[in-house]
């Protein structure tokens, strides 16, 4: 072969060689681009499913909160301001309010404005005579007039986060004469149980 069809030829392979790597490149940076757009696709897509489920979970949890606050308030509501000067009445409404003690699974108690606990039930609970004056919910129904949830602590037995919420109870006047106050065992079953217990796809939640 003659070295001027040499050079033709060489000169074709090279021409080759390079629209291939240019093809390959092209290739690539598209492929590169096309999987991180699906990614970032993905992720917004996945991001919007997390976000919509968090928020039912989070409606529930506010209907859930919001009914038992409206029956706590309803029943504080009904409480006369004699009944906090007899700790025997206020002993005997609480008994007979059963309806409270399917919402709040851990009873419920009357504190004076004083925090002094006068009535509790079940009375098996031993709050009476114990003071709530300092507790968070008391605080801050007594500042606010308006139902409250309390932040969670400990129990005792067993150690299980306890949720308090608290209604005022007012005088003649309309002033903020104590609290009615249910507290829901956390480690007991519980209106929050089926939320909790939600799994989020297959690996939790």
């Amino acid at each position: 072969m003659r070295p001027d069809s040499l050079k033709l030829l060489s000169l074709k392979a090279r021409v080759t060689l390079g629209t291939l790597l240019v093809l390959l490149v092209s290739v690539g940076l598209i492929g590169a681009f096309a999987t991180s757009h699906l990614r970032s696709d993905l992720e917004q897509e996945l991001g919007a499913q997390q976000l919509a489920a968090v928020s039912l979970l989070a409606a529930q949890i506010d209907q859930g909160m919001g009914e038992r606050l409206g029956t706590l308030e309803a029943v504080a509501s009904q409480i006369q301001p004699s009944m906090l000067a007899d700790a025997a009445a206020m002993q005997q409404y609480l008994a007979s309010r059963p309806r409270l003690m399917q919402m709040f699974n851990s009873g419920f108690f009357v504190a004076r404005a004083d925090g002094t606990v006068i009535a509790d039930f079940p009375v098996s609970a031993n709050r009476l005579g114990t003071n709530v004056r300092q507790n968070d919910f008391m605080v801050q129904v007594l500042a606010s007039g308006k139902p409250t949830v309390g932040r969670a602590e400990p129990g005792s037995s067993p150690p299980a986060p306890i949720l308090p919420l608290a209604a005022p109870i007012r005088d003649a006047q309309g002033h903020v004469a104590g609290a009615l106050v249910s507290m829901v065992d956390l480690g007991k079953p519980n209106f929050l149980i089926r939320i909790t217990n939600s799994a989020y796809g297959k690996s939790g939640g």
